[in-house]
């Protein structure tokens, strides 16, 4: 069993290498990254669309509800691990980051 000491220092060096890909995107998005990730920023909420809601309760919250708190700490770790392993290779790469940090911001946050 993970214990909550090793899922902290997990999070801390998944976010070290969010921040690290972060300031590496920065410097080399292209224009056309750049205007895809503007118009994503634009749309209500892409980590969590209107859809993750239906049948008023969010599904984050509801598979909290259902798993032990482990379980969901490892949820919230390997769903960022998900979203750094695809950087650059399926949505805009700026957007993939954005996803794995809001999933390593929800495990600090159920660390805290």
């Amino acid at each position: 069993m993970t214990t909550v000491n090793e899922l902290m220092q997990q999070g801390k060096r998944l976010q070290q290498e969010l921040e690290a890909l972060t300031i590496r995107e920065t410097n080399t998005s292209s224009p056309e990254e750049e205007q895809e990730f503007r118009r994503m920023e634009s749309k209500q909420d892409n980590i969590n669309p209107d859809h993750y809601k239906v049948g008023g309760i969010e599904t984050i919250e509801y598979m909290k509800a259902k798993a032990t708190p482990d379980e969901f700490h490892g949820h919230l770790r390997l769903t960022a691990l998900k979203y750094l392993s695809r950087y650059g290779h399926k949505d805009s790469a700026l957007q993939e980051l954005k996803k794995a940090k809001w999933y390593l911001d929800r495990l600090i946050q159920e660390l805290e």
